[in-house]
């Protein structure tokens, strides 16, 4: 009894090189599928997150608007005494509405409408896109209605603001 003991576990083999290749296939094809399905959660959130800054930046323009009644952005400067026009890259905008706010109609000072994160100074790149596709944002101001209306796109010159 012993020696067909012996026997049976002397037979047993390894795996073949045929198996082996096929389980290291096997691992790459989902090592491959995972790979893909982790760059579509980056990409999902990332499109997110320009679509979470659109709408901080849409409410800081919306609360100026309410706090100082100036629809079309007339009066709206900061410390640098930089003014918004029709047309103006949208960085404009976002870059004075991080800073002191001051309504050139009768001088009254608000505090940053539009906070940096993490305390940094005011920046173009506190609010930047981060999905590749995503060049900016457009801003549409409706002056009558005291609101508007802000949005990534994937055209650099489509990074405008518009008041109608």
């Amino acid at each position: 009894m012993t020696k067909k003991m012996i026997k049976v576990i002397r037979n047993k083999n390894g795996f073949s090189l045929v198996e082996l290749l096929i389980v290291i296939a096997l691992l790459g094809i989902i090592a491959a599928i995972g790979f893909l399905t982790l760059t579509g959660v980056l990409n999902s959130s990332r499109q997110k997150v320009d679509y979470q800054n659109a709408d901080l930046i849409e409410r800081a323009i919306e609360a100026y608007m309410f706090l100082t009644e100036d629809g079309e952005l007339k009066h709206l400067t900061n410390s640098s005494n930089d003014k918004i026009n029709n047309g103006d890259d949208s960085e404009k905008l976002i870059l004075i509405l991080q800073d002191k706010i001051i309504n050139a109609k009768n001088g009254e000072e608000l505090e940053p409408l539009l906070v940096p994160k993490e305390g940094k100074a005011p920046s173009a790149d506190n609010f930047a896109t981060q999905w590749e596709e995503h060049k900016g944002y457009k801003i549409e101001i409706y002056s009558d209605n005291m609101t508007c209306d802000v949005y990534p796109v994937k055209d650099v010159n489509d990074a405008k603001i518009n008041i109608n």
